[in-house]
């Protein structure tokens, strides 16, 4: 996978975690991505595997799911913390994997004041 496509797999990724629902738009653009074909339930397996990590992981931990129905997987590693201006926050690794493509990134995710998580950048 060259880095267009790594940019392209990140990019969807921390979209979708950020903004509930964005699946459901047309994004054409994400094409050449495992994203390409992922379904409604990979999407929600992915997110609450992200969510997993976040709130019930210790560093190094790696938590995977796996979708029957569509054959696609993937993976979310707790990388370690990442504290900004005081901030608790959290690296993960995001693998996603279809039968034909598979993509990595990393994101800084850091707690709200209201117990949240948001993705922050780099």
């Amino acid at each position: 996978m060259n880095n267009t496509h790594r940019v392209g797999a990140l990019l969807v990724s921390l979209l979708l975690l950020a903004v509930p629902g964005a699946h459901a738009f047309n994004l054409r653009w994400l094409k050449d991505t495992p994203a390409e074909s992922f379904t409604e339930e990979d999407w929600q397996l992915l997110q609450h595997t992200v969510d997993q990590a976040l709130n019930h992981s210790a560093r190094g931990d790696r938590l995977t799911w796996k979708n029957p129905a569509s054959g696609n997987s993937g993976s979310v590693t707790n990388i370690g913390p990442s504290d900004r201006d005081g901030r608790k926050c959290i690296r993960l690794g995001i693998h996603n994997e279809t039968e034909r493509l598979s993509g990595n990134s990393v994101a800084s995710f850091c707690r709200q004041d209201d117990g949240s998580w948001k993705m922050e950048g780099k």
